[in-house]
């Protein structure tokens, strides 16, 4: 068996490119960038209780490309920027209907593509595959936070 076809990290970089080709579609029907889809579902996943700050952090951006993505979407609706009541300074990023209706529809389509990826494995080997899936990202995250 080859290095390669045994690494976790490139069969879980080959899953994320099927799936984005997979999904791809999608977010343009929906007038969406992959980019922008990115930017909504970090905010959609955050509640609406994270600070700009925090959000760019996360998604890896400069401040000032993460401002200019903030504001773009909130001109065409899909996101909005409110002072944060407990410090005036800051701003708080939340999502739109009109951008949740959004994200909502491509992560419909992504399940879909799930739905269909699981009727080629049997289900203890889904459930095996899921629990490793998890223990893996578990252990990822502990990395990245001891090493930020």
């Amino acid at each position: 068996m080859s290095e390669m076809r045994d690494s976790l990290t490139v069969q879980a970089a080959l899953l994320t490119e099927l799936m984005s080709t997979a999904v791809n579609p999608v977010i343009r029907e929906q007038g969406l960038t992959p980019s922008l889809f990115e930017l909504l579902s970090t905010v959609h996943a955050s509640d609406g209780h994270s600070s700009q700050i925090r959000l760019c952090e996360r998604m890896g951006l400069t401040p000032p490309s993460f401002s200019e993505a903030v504001k773009a979407a909130a001109d065409r609706g899909l996101l909005e920027q409110l002072s944060d009541p407990s410090d005036g300074r800051k701003k708080i990023i939340r999502i739109t209907k009109a951008g949740k209706k959004k994200v909502e529809a491509v992560l419909r389509a992504t399940f879909d593509v799930d739905k269909s990826i699981r009727e080629f494995a049997s289900e203890s080997d889904l459930q095996q595959t899921l629990q490793t899936l998890r223990t893996v990202n578990l252990a990822l995250a502990r990395k990245v936070q001891e090493n930020p």
